[in-house]
């Protein structure tokens, strides 16, 4: 995970606003330091291009378009295209980028093929100004291997995703408190989305269906299902399949309410699953250690347990000479995106 800002970033130093791909690390930037600007030295630049045509998530690295004036008169003064991680400074505390989309002045750029990052590292984490918007230094979280300006062995497919248990901003390390709670974020959120309106952009979300499209993908083959009642949901599979995975649609809870900080991909809550093979039927709970390749982990509400799918979660199979019944005991979400299939592919 890293945090970056996209060439043709312009950043204030003290010689004036430079495009953030024409900066060294000898130069002197505008920081913010208890609500104070100062001048202080860079200590160090991370730079990586990403071809997001062939990454296999490119949502998870496709950039935030901060439009001009969003966050308020001047912030940004003009069009700002930021990491999805990346933090802006904003009513005295930081939240990621990916936080504030609202499809409108706030947005990302899915259809973005290509983008180059760039970090500013200071001696302390801190805030400069990128377009006029006040937006986090580099805070090293043990991603350096993002960049492609170290001596180290480079990440071949990056991920910008968050990752909680290792983001050390969370540890009191960061310029300001780093928030993620839906509730601290929210009415951050819902004063931008309101502003977009006004800027006559509007906050729009997803196109959205209820049909989560449940299918098994059989030795490669599509099976429908046979039956379904009171969400148990019936395949039969030919006799020799090898393979099984359950399939359909995702849904990304932070595309829909961003605040929400859920970036997981969704498929169905599966409790159950039932095996009849051979005229002996297995049952496979949902916390059975089988169920790992593409499969979230267990979730549990007092009796209650399930396990969500990622749109594409392999089953535990034993080859039958004979046909198998399976029965997927699931629920499903109520919306699902109709997402570009280029920014939901079936593999993981």
């Amino acid at each position: 995970m890293s945090r970056c800002l996209a060439a043709g970033s312009r950043v204030r130093l003290a010689s004036g606003e430079v495009p953030i791909e024409t900066i060294t690390n000898t130069a002197s930037i505008i920081s913010i330091r208890d609500g104070v600007e100062v001048v202080e030295a860079i200590k160090w630049i991370g730079q990586r291009h990403i071809d997001l045509s062939r990454h296999a998530r490119p949502e998870d690295a496709a950039p935030i378009v901060i439009r001009a004036d969003a966050i308020a008169n001047g912030r940004p003064a003009r069009d700002l295209l930021i990491s999805p991680e990346h933090a802006v400074f904003i009513d005295g505390v930081l939240v990621q980028a990916r936080a504030l989309i609202n499809g409108g002045s706030i947005a990302q750029d899915r259809g973005a093929q290509q983008v180059t990052y760039y970090h500013i590292e200071l001696d302390q984490h801190g805030v400069f100004y990128a377009n006029g918007l006040e937006v986090e230094s580099y805070l090293d979280n043990g991603d350096r291997s993002f960049f492609e300006t170290d001596d180290l062995p480079i990440m071949l497919h990056p991920a910008l995703k968050p990752h909680a248990a290792f983001d050390v901003r969370k540890s009191g390390a960061a310029y300001a408190p780093f928030v993620t709670d839906p509730a601290a974020v929210e009415p951050i959120w819902r004063r931008l989305a309101q502003r977009s309106v006004e800027l006559g952009y509007g906050a729009t979300t997803p196109q959205t269906t209820q049909d989560a499209d449940l299918h098994i993908l059989a030795d490669g083959v599509a099976l429908r299902p046979i039956g379904n009642a009171d969400g148990r949901v019936v395949f039969l599979l030919p006799a020799g399949t090898r393979s099984a995975t359950v399939c359909s649609r995702v849904t990304i809870p932070g595309d829909l309410q961003s605040y929400a900080d859920d970036w997981r991909r969704l498929g169905v809550a599966v409790r159950s699953i039932s095996i009849v093979a051979d005229g002996v039927e297995t049952t496979v709970p949902a916390d059975c250690p089988l169920l790992s390749d593409g499969w979230h982990d267990v979730e549990r509400l007092g009796s209650e347990m399930w396990r969500w799918t990622n749109g594409a979660a392999q089953l535990p199979l034993n080859p039958s000479s004979k046909q198998m019944i399976v029965t997927i005991d699931c629920r499903q979400v109520d919306a699902y995106p109709t997402y570009d299939q280029r920014m939901r592919p079936l593999a993981a």
